[in-house]
């Protein structure tokens, strides 16, 4: 039974019976359209600390990417990776190997996923935001959604009306459980979207971290635009760099997400049904605080790689470049050696051979990423190994699902 003095998701519902355009499942649900979220809430001491423990937890990533050697670049590794957890949960399934070779100069090849291009211009836009003072208003949103389905459009494209979402979507759990319903398309959603915006902007009476978590969940029952769904998991990203908390987009939320999906839809569901806002804001902070530490551990086997790398190739100038230059990105053309090590074509290969024989690189054939490449070993690439396995630790993304995620 709802708690309505403890409620911090109010709203109205709207009946899907008559659709017979829906899936049994959603038509056995109602549309939730909520009100604005509220100015203040209650929640018990041992969900403060919970919180507060998730915070400390943040500002040690942050403490540990600062040590990180090549750092910008370990960052936006670090953030695609997460992306691909994202979309894995929307559906969108793509290698590891992918990922990193999709992101090699010179290279000629088909993208891993049709929509993945998106994905990665959508993080790009987060970092953009998270580095400016622009206001988060409703064009802001309506630009990554386009993003997300290929376009890169100015503000001025929407001038005369946001694409908003025009049908009705939902979010589930693998299994199919736990099924939340959006807000029925209409003007209403789009009052509910501009609320939401204003209350982001000017809520200045709670914690940070319980500002993030209610506005990120509203924003999931909102789902204004095509791919809300993954907006909504960047949105933690981009407050807490907003916030100076966080300098690098590497808090991997969406991959704890994916692996916890059911039991934090389930609980999200609970909310909705009972009230009490303790349990989502519990497990929240245990989201946020696990996948710091997860990734602080990964952050410090990589900078550990970096120095034993460079440790065994000292004294060799090429063989330290090249190596430098793996800790940018894990994936490299042998082709590309020539320029990175300024050494000769075949000296290159000899550079790359020495490094496969100690063990710290493997060879890949291109043309098994989807790439056009030569036969020889100009048409392959290596692969800094002990990166490519503790790369391995983030977990992979489970079959696609029925779902109509926003």
């Amino acid at each position: 039974m709802l708690d309505k003095q403890r409620a911090v998701f109010r709203g109205r519902q709207f009946s899907l019976a008559d659709r017979d355009d829906l899936p049994a499942a959603v038509r056995q649900r109602k549309a939730f359209l909520p009100d604005p979220l509220p100015s203040g809430i209650v929640l018990r001491p041992s969900t403060y600390g919970e919180l507060m423990a998730a915070q400390e937890a943040v500002g040690r990533l942050d403490a540990a990417m600062a040590q990180v050697p090549h750092r910008a670049t370990v960052s936006r590794m670090l953030q695609a990776l997460d992306t691909r957890s994202s979309a894995a949960m929307d559906g969108v399934i793509v290698g590891r190997r992918e990922v990193l070779a999709a992101a090699m100069p010179g290279a000629v090849a088909a993208d891993p996923h049709p929509r993945w291009p998106g994905y990665q211009r959508v993080s790009e836009m987060i970092v953009e935001l998270a580095r400016s003072d622009r206001s988060l208003d409703p064009t802001v949103w309506a630009r990554m959604s386009a993003a997300m389905s290929g376009s890169d459009v100015p503000d001025d494209a929407f001038a005369e009306e946001l694409p908003w979402r025009r049908h009705i979507t939902w979010t589930n759990s693998p299994a199919g459980e736990d099924l939340i319903v959006h807000a029925p398309p209409g003007a209403e959603l789009r009052v509910a979207t501009e609320q939401w915006c204003v209350w982001v902007r000017e809520q200045r009476e709670l914690p940070p971290l319980v500002t993030i978590i209610l506005a990120q969940i509203q924003f999931l029952l909102i789902s204004p635009f095509p791919g809300s769904a993954h907006l909504a998991r960047q949105f933690p990203i981009l407050m807490l760099m907003r916030a100076g908390v966080l300098r690098d987009p590497v808090l991997p939320l969406a991959t704890w997400l994916r692996r916890h999906e059911e039991r934090y839809l389930a609980v999200i569901r609970g909310v909705l049904d009972r009230g009490d806002p303790d349990e989502l804001m519990v497990i929240a902070a245990e989201a946020i605080r696990e996948a710091c530490y997860q990734q602080i551990e990964l952050v410090a086997e990589l900078t550990d790689v970096h120095r034993g790398t460079v440790a065994k190739v000292a004294r060799r100038t090429a063989a330290v470049r090249l190596a430098e230059a793996l800790i940018d990105r894990p994936m490299i053309l042998v082709r590309e050696i020539p320029e990175l090590c300024g050494v000769t074509g075949n000296h290159a290969v000899e550079v790359a051979r020495r490094l496969h024989k100690e063990g710290l690189v493997e060879f890949v054939d291109l043309k098994t990423l989807g790439f056009q490449a030569e036969e020889t070993i100009s048409g392959k690439a290596i692969v800094a190994t002990d990166i490519a396995r503790l790369l391995t630790l983030v977990p992979s993304p489970g079959p696609e699902r029925q779902s109509s995620a926003g």
